[in-house]
């Protein structure tokens, strides 16, 4: 029905436009009918061939939704698995040049622990939460092999923010005297020095 139809506006309005005695309007309105039965039958014909090609592909098979994990929960089975085991102090004090550095969510962080102030201190481009703060942490402790610095469920960890991580140097810097001192004695001297 709607091809006939078709058929006959196109008839109608090439003969009206040679006659001219009609409004424009009207022919206006025929011709927007005519686009629109035009695009109605091209909607038919692509979902009749749509219908027709989907016998001869192979149909996907939906495949299982991909459990993502949310970033607060990560680390936490290598971190329950982790035995504590007792730091000594020169051991906690290098801890301040282990360094790790972390992608979280929001930002990129590089942190390390200092136990002088009891605290894991961190340097990052943007304002990082508590929660993903405890990630990165509990990451620290699990690579450091260093479970004793981390607070249990009633303490709470400390952070402190030290700046952007274009502050961050990674050489560290050298006390003049004791270089003085190292470079004032002789090789005997030194060789008999422990390090």
């Amino acid at each position: 029905m709607d091809f006939y139809f078709i058929t006959a506006s196109i008839l109608f309005i090439t003969q009206i436009s040679h006659l001219g005695t009609l409004y424009s309007v009207e022919i206006e309105l025929i011709k927007q009918r005519f686009r629109f039965l035009v695009f109605k039958g091209y909607v038919k014909v692509r979902s009749i061939f749509n219908y027709i090609t989907s016998f001869f592909y192979e149909k996907e098979v939906p495949k299982a939704p991909v459990v993502v994990e949310r970033y607060e929960n990560k680390y936490k089975s290598k971190y329950d698995g982790l035995k504590i085991l007792p730091l000594t102090e020169e051991e906690r004090a290098k801890l301040k040049s282990s360094i790790l550095y972390e992608t979280t969510p929001i930002g990129n962080v590089v942190m390390f622990y200092d136990n002088d102030k009891k605290s894991f201190e961190y340097y990052s481009d943007k304002v990082i939460p508590h929660r993903f703060l405890e990630t990165v942490s509990r990451k620290y402790v699990t690579y450091f092999n260093c479970k004793a610095i981390y607070s249990q469920d009633k303490e709470i960890n400390r952070y402190t923010y030290l700046g952007k991580i274009v502050n961050f140097s990674f050489l560290k810097k050298t006390d003049k005297k004791l270089l003085n001192k190292k470079l004032n004695m002789s090789f005997r001297q030194y060789k008999n020095m422990k390090l």
